[in-house]
């Protein structure tokens, strides 16, 4: 898990959208030819570039606005979760439009039905996580978990 008290905003959210999403990727590249399925590969760019800008706008956003530092770690996962929401929205609206205009391809089968349907469940497990998380530490300072 990513520590919150050290990690920037910036690579938080960039973290929190490469470790699911490089390996599959690797694991296509490694599968499918490149240039054969560039249109396939297209797919994961479009992902890790919104990925990348995303980081970047909450880069500029924390040096606009300082407040990431004194925040709580409860405030800064949510700003996180936000974020990384906002950013999920825009990567499944992004992979549908260029799918609507064949411009993606998913290794044969429909780019805006692919690896673009793991976008919001991932969001929901982000919001799961912490409200796990959450209980947890609520029950051991009850005394009920050790």
């Amino acid at each position: 898990m990513i520590n919150m008290h050290k990690a920037s905003p910036a690579l938080a959210l960039l973290f929190m959208t490469l470790w699911w999403v490089l390996p599959v990727f690797a694991l296509h590249l490694w599968r499918y030819p490149f240039i054969a399925y560039i249109a396939s590969h297209t797919l994961y760019g479009v992902i890790i570039g919104i990925a990348v800008l995303a980081s970047i706008g909450a880069a500029i956003l924390n040096s606009s606005v300082p407040h990431w530092k004194d925040a709580s770690s409860w405030e800064k996962y949510f700003w996180l979760c936000t974020a990384y929401t906002v950013q999920m929205a825009i990567t499944l609206t992004t992979v549908l439009v260029l799918d609507a205009y064949h411009m993606i391809g998913y290794y044969g089968g429909d780019g805006g039905g692919s690896i673009g349907m793991l976008l919001f469940p991932s969001v929901l497990f982000y919001f799961a996580a912490g409200m796990a998380v959450k209980i947890i530490k609520h029950l051991r300072s009850q005394g009920a978990v050790d």
